[in-house]
């Protein structure tokens, strides 16, 4: 072989090595990005959340719109619920509940492990490993959206879209003010929730952190969604909560994996279903 060649073969060999770290490289970067959207509780690092997609004709529902001045309980004429829960508890019998806000690609099953908090944190609905997980609640909250605070956890795959990623989209204030309704639908009842604020947060797990067992607990926590201290924050003029209302809290992170962005609604009405 003369010179020559060699020093050809040499370049090549060169620029494939250069090629092949650029692509290890490039893949860690990958990996690294998408480790910084799990979301991380302080004050519990074993309570982790989590989100994921669900194949099901949903899409082409026709959702309700509007919402009350208070809560309503409709007790006559029940309309059809738009999620069929038998053919989505046949997928994955912890599926007890599905949430749609408009305005964002969140349009997703909830669920909630009966064995094990982070059960869903990487898992999707077949319960094999997802790095997006699902949609999902834990035990601090009981399945009928009853409790006080309900926080459902959400991961911010801002790559894809998908999860809770597009909750971010409240940031924008034009856009927070335009949208104020999400639905969730539970076997028998469509509830409707007003989006009352939507902030950054801190990384503490909320129903660790505070009793809201505690009447005074809630009404502390309640002032606070109302006049949050971090930002962005956005909040809707106008609006009280009540000592008795229900919140439910959409939490996911934000790029800075030491936040948190909570977008938070006030149930308005809760329809009865066929």
């Amino acid at each position: 072989m003369d010179q020559n060649e060699k020093k050809k073969k040499d370049k090549a060999a060169v620029r494939f090595y250069i090629a092949v770290a650029a692509f290890a490289a490039i893949l860690v970067a990958c990996l690294l990005y998408l480790s910084m959207c799990t979301p991380i509780f302080k004050s519990d690092p074993g309570k982790l959340p989590a989100s994921d997609t669900v194949s099901d004709p949903t899409a082409t529902t026709e959702y309700p719109v509007g919402t009350e001045s208070e809560i309503t309980d409709t007790e006559t004429s029940p309309s059809e619920n738009p999620i069929n829960f038998s053919k989505q508890q046949a997928i994955n019998d912890e599926i007890y509940s599905w949430i749609y806000v408009p305005g964002t690609n969140v349009n997703y099953p909830i669920l909630q492990s009966r064995i094990d908090d982070l059960y869903y944190l990487r898992r999707g609905l077949d319960g094999k490993y997802d790095i997006s997980g699902v949609l999902f609640t834990q035990s601090h909250n009981k399945r009928d959206f009853k409790d006080p605070v309900t926080v459902i956890y959400g991961h911010n795959m801002t790559e894809f879209g998908t999860m809770f990623a597009t909750l971010h989209n409240f940031e924008d204030e034009d856009f927070f003010k335009e949208n104020d309704t999400f639905y969730i639908y539970t076997p028998g009842h469509i509830l409707t929730y007003k989006i009352v604020s939507a902030y950054r947060y801190d990384d503490r797990h909320i129903m660790n952190s505070f009793d809201f067992s505690n009447p005074a607990v809630v009404r502390e926590y309640f002032d606070y969604v109302m006049h949050p201290t971090m930002i962005p924050q956005n909040v809707r003029e106008g609006v009280t909560l009540k000592d008795d209302d229900r919140l439910v809290v959409l939490s996911t992170c934000m790029e800075d994996n030491s936040y948190r962005y909570l977008v938070n609604g006030v149930l308005v009405s809760d329809e009865k279903t066929k």
